[in-house]
């Protein structure tokens, strides 16, 4: 079995849950998860304030069905 490192893993546990959008900011400590986001068919939204990702990722939830980050 090929190893994967603890980004690699947490993407995985992502798709595992169905999850096609997360919702936040990018820094310096989310860019390597970032990258690995479009090969793994999750859309990245930026936004202003982290508050407003959860707001956005609960609403996106709420109308939807569907589960986002």
């Amino acid at each position: 079995m090929a190893k994967m490192n603890t980004e690699e893993a947490f993407v995985k546990v992502l798709q595992m849950h169905g999850i096609k959008h997360a919702f936040g900011i990018i820094g310096s400590a989310f860019m390597p998860i970032s990258d690995l986001f479009p090969k793994a068919g999750i859309t990245f939204w930026d936004v202003a304030h982290e508050s407003n990702g959860g707001l956005i990722a609960d609403g996106y939830t709420r109308s939807t069905g569907k589960i986002a980050m």
